[in-house]
């Protein structure tokens, strides 16, 4: 494939607007906001080529269709793109400055604080789901560890009423 193709030719190859979930706000978000604040603050901005620039978007519109996709890891990633291990993790790593599993991480992190802000889903279980996490207790552990807070406490807010299984009244 030609890398200096558009976007949208990579939208569509991807199917990216048939994602498992439609409407419920998966959209394409700038590689600077899966930086951690730390990361964003002590790393200049790096100037990216066309070429690195249309691969960066190709990436994130994988993972952005993939998100939900509980077994997803780097190997499958690799493997889409025609990648050895080694080779996706030197490029991401050069291109955003974190490796692709904590990539992949923030994103689903971000999706998740997203989904519970918006009150696109009613239970924490259902948003797990959808960013790929299996197990809720895992995923509560991972979104308190990012967000600094727990979903339920996201959830509340966007659904104006106590969630059962938390200890606000």
């Amino acid at each position: 494939m030609i890398l200096s193709q558009s976007f949208d030719h990579w939208r569509r190859l991807l199917g990216f607007f048939t994602s498992r979930n439609p409407g419920y706000g998966l959209h394409p978000v700038p590689a600077q906001e899966y930086l951690s604040e730390e990361q964003q603050m002590s790393d200049p901005p790096v100037q990216l080529s066309v070429a690195d620039q249309i691969w960066l978007k190709k990436f994130d519109a994988f993972l952005l269709k993939s998100l939900h996709l509980s077994y997803l890891s780097v190997p499958e990633i690799a493997e889409f793109f025609s990648m050895s291990e080694s080779s996706l993790l030197r490029k991401v790593k050069r291109l955003t400055g974190i490796s692709p599993s904590k990539y992949l991480q923030n994103m689903r992190m971000d999706h998740a604080r997203r989904f519970l802000k918006n009150g696109h889903y009613a239970s924490i279980k259902e948003v797990a789901d959808a960013v790929g996490y299996r197990n809720r207790n895992s995923f509560t552990r991972s979104f308190k560890q990012y967000c600094g807070k727990l979903p339920s406490d996201f959830l509340l807010k966007s659904h104006g009423r106590h969630y059962p299984g938390s200890l606000s009244k």
